[in-house]
């Protein structure tokens, strides 16, 4: 694995959403329009448009190696619980272990919190199957079995 010591999470800010935008329109349109049956068809405005509505209705993170911007994650909390959003990085830093050594850090954040996390997981994406088997070897249980997204939930 690559030295990750200087892996870092800090706050996303606006200038962010355009480092974010084609990391997300990459996976939703290939993965959701041209894999679901019953998409309809990508319409490029719509779903920046949407993109933007749900940046802003999370806490976004930057995630960042040696200073380059790699990927973010967007979580949103409730009173009973914090659900881990999105989480990409950009496909060079893909396979190395970076994502699953985040959620780790912070479901056990989350966990110190004595928060329920939720992790939904895209299961049409080419990494669906193996984030979920990861995702429950760190103690979450799927709470419901959908074709397109499985929703793990802590088991704490």
């Amino acid at each position: 694995m690559d030295d990750l010591s200087e892996l870092k999470i800090s706050p996303a800010n606006e200038d962010d959403v355009d480092f974010a935008w084609p990391l997300y329109r990459e996976l939703i349109k290939n993965v959701l329009f041209e894999k679901s049956s019953d998409a309809p068809e990508w319409d490029e405005d719509r779903e920046r448009s949407n993109f933007e509505t749900q940046w802003s209705d999370t806490s976004n993170y930057a995630i960042s190696l040696d200073g380059q911007l790699i990927g973010w994650i967007s979580s949103t909390e409730d009173a009973h619980a914090t659900t881990l959003e999105n989480m990409f990085i950009t496909p060079e830093f893909q396979d190395r272990g970076i994502g699953l050594m985040l959620f780790k850090q912070l479901a056990q954040k989350w966990r110190k919190e004595k928060r329920k996390i939720v992790v939904p997981v895209l299961m049409l994406s080419q990494h669906g199957k193996r984030l979920q088997e990861l995702v429950a070897a760190e103690g979450f249980v799927a709470s419901g079995d959908a074709a397109e997204v499985s929703k793990m939930e802590s088991n704490w």
